[in-house]
C-alpha cells in the first residue's frame, strides 16, 4: 500500500488491481458504438469601451475599442484558416467599433457567411460607450414598447460626460437618441452609421437579420427538455428576428458543462452524442480536427439560411413596412400596432406584470430612499431543531411489522452501470451568475427508475465493496433511506439584491449585492459544497482514490444515520492544474450531489475499463430548486461594472439559499414509475 493511501486512511490500495478484478469484470457490458462530441465555437463581443479613454479602472483586459476589435478579428481569421465557422454574437455598438477599426473583417464575415447572433444589451463594461435601456417603471405598455423600439434602433446618449478629457458619471441627456452633432461629445465618429443602434445597427452593417443569442443550439439540452432560443421579444420580431427558419445541426446531442473535451472523449459514455461549447480559444482547434472519430466542429445555421437574399433585413422591411432603405427604418415611428399584434395574450400579461414590478420598485425607492430599499429585511422565522438521527432504518429487531421495515431494492451491475451513464449524460449546466445547476429529478437505470438517494446509496455501497474485495459486485441491495437532510443551510437576515440600474445591463453577468456585515459564516459556506473563488463553478481533475475514500465514508454514514450525508470531506486540488503540473490538494467538502457525480464517473470507468481513472469534480447545487447566486459586497462602485472590479473578483461568496428539510428529502426521494 502506498504512503499516500495510508496517510488518507484508506486501508486497502484501490489502484493496484489483483487477479480477482478480471474475474469480477467477466460480465462487463459490451462497449457501445461511439457517438461524436459536437464542438461549437463562438465569440461574443460583450463590451463597448470609450474611444480615447486610457485603461479603465478595475479592468484586467486590454482597454479600448481597438483591443476588443482585434480579438474578434483574430478569431474570425482563425476560423477561416482552419476551414470552420463559429457563432459571432455581438451588439450594435461593438460591431460599429469593429467596422471602424477593421472594415475588412466586416467583409470577411459577409464572404464566409459567418452565423451572426444578437448579444443582449450594449455590454457589461461601465461606463459604457453608449446609453442603455432606461428604467421602464411608471410607463404604460405603449410607452415601454416605444422605449424598447428606440433602444433597438437608435444609439442612445450614455450616462456620462467628458470634462477636461475625464469621464464624469451623470448626463442629463442619458437614454435619449443621440444626434449627429452630439457624436463627438462622446468620442464617437461623426458618421451617420453611428446613429443606428441595437439590432438595427447589426442589420444595417451586415445586411442580414441576426439570430437570437444561442438560437441554433441543439434540440436536446437535457432530460426531455426541448431547446429553445431565449424568448424573442415582440420588438425584435418587429425588426425581423425569427422571420426565417434556422437550419439545425443533425442529431439530438446532450449539452454538458465546461469540461475538457479530451476528458469526455476518453472517460464518458459515448452511446449518445454530446454538445459542448468550445469557447473562443483557437489553440485546440487543430487537435480537435485531427480526431474526427471523437469530435465534430459544427456551427449554428449550417445551411446559411440567414444569408439568403430572400431573408435579408431590407427584404423583410420592404415586405412588412413598405420601406426600401435602412434610413427610412431609422426615421420610422415605432410601429406599435405591428408590435402588439405580434404579442400573444400571455406575452402581454407577462410584460404588464414586469412593468408593474418595475413601477413598485421605483415607488419604493422614491418613498424609502435607496438605502432603505437596499437593506429590506426578510421576515424572521424560527430555525428548526434537527435531531441527530431522524430515523433508525437499520435496526435488527425481528418483531417489527412489515410496513415498518425499510423497502429494499436489488440492482444488478448492469442497472447501476446504466444509472452512472445516465448521470454523466445529464451533467448540470451552470450560468454566469453563480448558479451551478443541480442534479436531474431522477435517474434512469435501463428499464428501472431510481431516485437520487437510491442512486447515491447504490454507488457508495458498490465502490465500498470494490475497495474491500477488489471486485465489482454483481448486485447491490439497498434499503429505503432519506435524502441529504443534514445538508448545512442558513438564513440571511438581509436579502441579497440585484440592482439592474447599478449593474451591467440586460446581458447577464450580474452579481447580487449584500453588505459584508451580513455575510454568513465562511465555514458554513465551505461545508455546503465545492466553492470557487468567484462566480464560475470550481472544476478540477480529481484523484479517483479521493473519490473512493469519500464514497467509503458516505456508505458508513448511510448505515449509521439512514440518510444520504449532506456533505462529505474530500481531498481535491484547490485549483485547476497547469499543463504538466500537479496542483496541491487540500481538504474540501463536497455536497452529496457533487460526490454523486464523482462516484458515477469512477464506477463507470471501473465497469467499462476495469481500472478507475482521474475524474472531474465540479460545483453542483444540492437540488435544482435551490437558489444559487454569487454575492458581493454592496457599494457605490458597483456601477463601474459589478464583478469586473478587480477588488471584487475574489471577495464574494456563493449563496446557496436555505432549503427546508422536507424539500431536500422530497427532491432526493422522487422517482416516477419505471418504464
Amino acid at each position: 500500500m502506498t504512503a499516500a493511501l495510508r496517510n488518507r486512511g484508506l486501508w486497502l490500495a484501490v489502484v493496484i488491481m489483483g487477479p480477482g478484478v478480471a474475474a469480477g469484470l467477466a460480465a462487463e457490458p459490451p462497449k457501445p458504438k461511439k457517438e461524436p462530441i459536437f464542438i461549437s465555437f463562438m465569440t461574443h463581443q460583450e463590451n463597448a469601451y470609450i474611444r480615447g479613454i486610457p485603461r479603465q479602472e478595475g479592468r484586467n483586459w486590454t482597454a479600448g475599442p481597438r483591443g476588443y476589435a482585434t480579438r474578434a478579428k483574430e478569431l474570425i481569421e482563425g476560423w477561416e484558416k482552419h476551414g470552420i465557422k463559429g457563432e459571432y454574437s455581438t451588439m450594435g455598438v461593438a460591431l460599429q467599433q469593429l467596422a471602424d477599426e477593421y472594415p475588412d473583417v466586416i467583409e470577411t464575415i459577409k464572404r464566409l457567411k459567418i452565423p451572426v447572433t444578437r448579444y443582449g444589451g450594449v455590454g457589461h463594461a461601465e461606463p459604457c460607450a453608449v446609453g442603455r435601456l432606461g428604467d421602464l417603471g411608471g410607463m404604460t405598455m405603449d410607452e415601454a414598447l416605444r422605449a424598447i423600439w428606440e433602444f433597438e434602433t437608435r444609439t442612445l446618449a450614455p450616462n456620462w460626460r467628458l470634462e477636461n478629457g475625464r469621464v464624469v458619471i451623470g448626463n442629463p441627456r442619458a437614454g435619449q437618441p443621440i444626434t449627429l452633432e452630439e457624436l463627438p461629445l462622446y468620442n464617437l465618429p461623426q458618421k451617420e452609421t453611428w446613429l443606428y443602434g441595437g439590432t438595427l445597427a447589426l442589420e444595417m452593417l451586415l445586411g442580414v437579420i441576426p439570430m437570437d443569442f444561442f438560437q441554433a443550439r441543439y434540440q436536446n439540452l437535457g432530460r426531455d427538455e426541448e431547446a429553445s432560443a431565449w424568448p424573442l421579444n415582440a420588438v425584435k420580431r418587429a425588426l425581423g428576428m425569427g422571420s426565417y427558419p434556422v437550419s439545425m445541426n443533425p442529431g439530438r446531442p446532450h449539452r454538458i458543462g465546461r469540461l475538457p473535451p479530451q476528458l469526455v472523449a476518453a472517460n464518458w459514455p459515448r452511446h449518445v452524442p454530446y454538445y459542448m461549447l468550445g469557447g473562443v480559444a483557437l489553440g485546440n482547434i487543430q487537435a480537435l480536427l485531427s480526431n474526427p472519430g471523437d469530435y465534430r466542429i459544427v456551427w449554428p445555421d449550417p445551411e446559411a439560411n440567414q444569408w439568403k437574399p430572400e431573408n435579408s433585413a431590407l427584404e423583410f422591411f420592404k415586405r412588412t413596412y413598405g420601406v426600401s432603405s435602412f434610413k427610412q427604418v431609422l426615421q420610422m415611428e415605432c410601429p406599435l400596432n405591428t408590435i402588439k399584434g405580434l404579442m400573444t395574450p400571455e406575452e402581454k400579461e407577462r410584460f404588464q406584470r414586469m412593468l408593474d414590478r418595475f413601477t413598485r420598485k421605483k415607488k419604493a425607492v422614491a418613498e424609502a430612499g435607496a438605502a432603505g430599499w437596499e437593506t429590506r429585511l426578510l421576515k424572521e422565522e424560527e430555525l428548526r431543531e434537527w435531531p441527530e438521527h431522524l430515523m433508525a432504518l437499520f435496526e435488527e429487531r425481528r418483531d417489527l411489522p412489515a410496513h415498518l421495515r425499510p423497502r429494499q431494492t436489488t440492482l444488478s451491475r448492469e442497472n447501476l452501470f446504466a444509472a452512472a451513464q445516465d448521470l454523466l449524460i445529464h451533467w448540470p449546466v451552470s450560468n454566469h451568475d453563480g448558479d451551478f445547476g443541480g442534479p436531474p429529478d431522477y435517474v434512469r437505470a435501463g428499464s428501472t427508475t431510481l431516485s437520487l438517494a437510491e442512486t447515491f446509496e447504490a454507488l457508495a455501497f458498490a465502490l465500498e465493496s470494490f475497495v474491500v474485495s477488489e471486485r465489482i459486485p454483481e448486485k447491490i441491495v439497498i434499503d429505503e433511506i432519506l435524502g441529504p437532510i443534514d445538508y448545512p443551510v442558513y438564513r440571511l437576515k438581509v436579502e441579497p439584491k440585484l440592482d439592474p440600474e447599478k449593474m451591467i445591463g440586460i446581458a447577464g453577468w450580474q452579481p447580487y449585492e449584500l453588505d459584508s456585515a451580513h455575510f454568513p459564516d465562511p465555514e458554513l459556506v465551505r461545508r455546503q459544497g465545492l466553492n470557487p473563488p468567484s462566480f464560475a463553478p470550481l472544476s478540477v481533475s480529481a484523484n479517483e482514490v479521493s473519490v473512493m475514500q469519500a464514497a467509503v465514508a458516505a456508505a458508513r454514514r448511510i448505515r449509521e444515520n439512514g440518510h444520504v450525508p449532506g456533505s462529505i470531506e474530500i481531498f481535491l486540488p484547490a485549483r485547476a492544474a497547469q499543463p504538466g503540473e500537479r496542483a496541491p490538494e487540500t481538504l474540501m467538502y463536497a455536497n452529496s450531489a457533487e460526490l454523486l457525480y464523482g462516484m458515477a464517473q469512477v464506477y463507470y470507468l471501473l465497469v467499462r475499463d476495469g481500472m478507475p481513472g482521474p475524474v472531474r469534480m465540479a460545483s453542483v447545487k444540492i437540488i435544482e430548486d435551490q437558489i444559487c447566486r454569487y454575492v458581493v459586497h454592496s457599494g457605490p462602485a458597483s456601477y463601474m461594472g459589478g464583478r469586473f472590479q478587480a477588488e471584487w473578483m475574489n471577495t464574494g461568496f456563493i449563496w446557496r439559499a436555505w432549503v427546508p428539510v422536507w424539500r431536500l428529502n422530497a427532491a432526493w426521494s422522487h422517482k416516477p414509475a419505471s418504464r
